[in-house]
């Protein structure tokens, strides 16, 4: 349920308070998204589990929801439940079967609900109204009006609210005083993408087995679940839009090669990247017009990427326009005279702001000029653009934070051995002169675990990483290579220079008096090897490895406690 979690609670959207949607805005009149930077109640960091099991749950409110629509047991509901509902209803897909295996479909619902319910009770989620009551089931009026036929009191605003509420803040309601302004679309793409999510997890996870290595246990699982992420946001993303109702048009043409550009990148820059690009694309035409996206920053604004460098003042991003979009979570489109970030005005702009876990995190916008205003339309377009761009950071900071999870040694903080097999190619790639790496063994250190037990020998791991770590330059690199052996990357270091660093490190290590965690300390020595590169190109990675572990194994050879050098090894050796 890992990339469930990831698409749908990224789609986050500004949402309203109570069981009913609220009346339709005026013509031209945006719906009130609510007071301050945060558009809804933001959650704190929940952790997966939540976040899995308010996916599950979404995905058995729609359903449900189709089904007591197919039955018939809900009264008409107003125009606006009903519009917002209907893409839902397209998204889940039910058809109009026979009566009985639909009560029994329901009635299996109804028992996933109660599951589920318990769940989220049980991970102390704060619920809303609107959630307990979808997931807490039908009365028993309400199922003897079902098998009857007859319309129940059952509301289809409240399971609304209710999937609004578990699609966008894990089943928690909006914050007091903010509106619910639910939008189908957004909702019906989410459960898309919980589909989309099942299956690929299926297909991407069968016959993969997670592995457990000295540097770092279920790495593989962990990319596994990261493929599945970036496969969630562009597949869900992708099949929601292509069974959105006739008459959706080239608009849903348009937002489908966003979803797949977005797909494609990797690193949240990359996203910000990829989104200004396909805000030029989409509004540009013959116009020139620049698409930009802005980060929030803390309490400020920075500008991450625009088309056309020199449009917006980087520095000046927080006032005005920008900064009202970032304080209210409401869009802005129209032709601006006095604008502190546009440097060339007048200029027609339109600025959406991209929302996650209910906080708005950036903006993305258009600028082009005064004489071609921006239409509705193209402001409703990229008010859409806004939830994928969501989706897509937030899929990308995972997959980002995965991966590099995934090249850290979870004790010790430091690189692990495959961040120094990734890490060593690109340095000697890069080098424009020598590049030396040495080896550390910590001696004896079977008796520390031995004598003191494995959380002493953890202690002392942590502390050598930190003595290690605090002698390094800042292009030097510090990674376990695997048990108490630590490796050290030194560019643009020949092999005295090496030398020289490498007796500093032991020196420091057999100086030091190592913390046991228990209140006791140890002191112990360390034998280390030195290989350094002839000049550029003279030796891959694997290579200057062999040879520091060649010198590293000559120096406990001949006693430990000393700095060996693989130049001073002859062929015997």
């Amino acid at each position: 349920m890992l990339a469930a979690a990831v698409v749908i609670g990224a789609l986050a959207t500004p949402g309203t308070a109570g069981a009913q949607p609220p009346e339709e805005p005026a013509p031209g009149e945006q719906p009130a998204v609510g007071e301050g930077p945060t558009a809804t109640a933001a959650p704190p960091a929940d952790g997966g589990e939540i976040a899995a099991a308010a996916d599950d749950a979404a995905l058995i409110v729609a359903e449900t929801a189709g089904l007591l629509d197919l039955l018939g047991a809900f009264a008409a509901p107003p125009a606006v439940v009903e519009r917002e509902l209907a893409p839902v209803y397209e998204a889940v897909g039910w058809e109009d079967d026979d009566r009985g295996d639909l009560i029994d479909e329901l009635t299996r619902l109804e028992l996933d609900a109660e599951d589920a319910l318990l769940v989220l009770l049980d991970e102390d989620v704060p619920l809303s109204r609107e959630v307990q009551e979808a997931l807490g089931g039908a009365s028993d009026e309400a199922w003897d009006a079902i098998e009857a036929g007859d319309v129940t009191d059952l509301d289809a605003g409240l399971y609304l609210a209710a999937l609004d509420d578990l699609v966008q803040r894990n089943g928690r309601g909006p914050a007091a005083g903010t509106m619910r302004p639910i939008d189908g679309e957004v909702l019906a793409l989410a459960v898309e993408a919980e589909y989309a999510a099942l299956e690929d997890a299926g297909e991407s996870t069968g016959g993969t087995e997670g592995t457990s290595s000295d540097d770092g246990a279920g790495s593989e699982l962990v990319l596994v679940l990261v493929v599945v992420v970036a496969l969630a946001v562009g597949v869900g993303v992708v099949i929601g839009l292509r069974r959105r109702r006739p008459g959706a048009g080239d608009q849903f043409d348009d937002l489908l090669e966003v979803s797949r550009a977005m797909s494609a990148a990797r690193t949240p820059s990359d996203v910000e990247r990829t989104a200004a690009e396909q805000v030029a694309r989409l509004l540009g035409g013959a116009d020139a017009t620049t698409g930009a996206v802005v980060r929030r920053a803390g309490t400020g604004l920075s500008l991450s990427h625009e088309t056309r460098v020199g449009v917006l003042d980087p520095g000046r991003l927080g006032e005005g326009v920008l900064g009202r979009v970032v304080a209210t979570g409401q869009p802005f489109v129209g032709v601006v005279d006095h604008e502190p970030a546009i440097r060339s005005l007048p200029a027609a702009v339109v600025a959406v702001p991209v929302i996650g876990d209910g906080v708005v995190v950036g903006i993305a916008l258009a600028v082009r000029r005064p004489d071609r205003p921006f239409a509705e339309e193209e402001a409703d377009l990229l008010a859409k653009f806004g939830p994928i761009t969501a989706t897509a950071l937030e899929s990308a900071r995972r997959s980002q934070e995965s991966d590099e999870a995934s090249l850290t040694d979870p004790l010790t903080a430091v690189g692990n051995r495959r961040r120094l097999e990734r890490d060593l190619p690109a340095v000697l790639a890069a080098a424009a002169g020598p590049t030396a790496l040495v080896m550390v063994d910590l001696d004896h250190f079977k008796a520390v675990n031995d004598g003191h037990g494995h959380p002493a020998g953890d202690a002392i791991l942590r502390e050598v990483a930190a003595v290690l770590g605090s002698l390094l330059r800042p292009d030097d690199g510090l990674y376990r290579y695997g048990g108490e052996e630590f490796t050290i990357i030194l560019p643009g270091a020949d092999e005295a220079a090496a030398v020289v660093a490498a007796e500093r490190a032991r020196e420091a290590l057999c100086a030091r008096d190592l913390d046991l965690g228990n209140g006791s300390h140890h002191r112990l020595t360390a034998s280390l090897g030195v290989a350094a590169t002839a000049g550029v190109g003279d030796i891959d990675g694997a290579g200057l490895v062999a040879r520091a572990d060649r010198a590293l194994y000559e120096a406990k050879r001949s006693g430990r406690d000393r700095v060996v050098a693989s130049g001073a090894l002859t062929e015997t050796d």
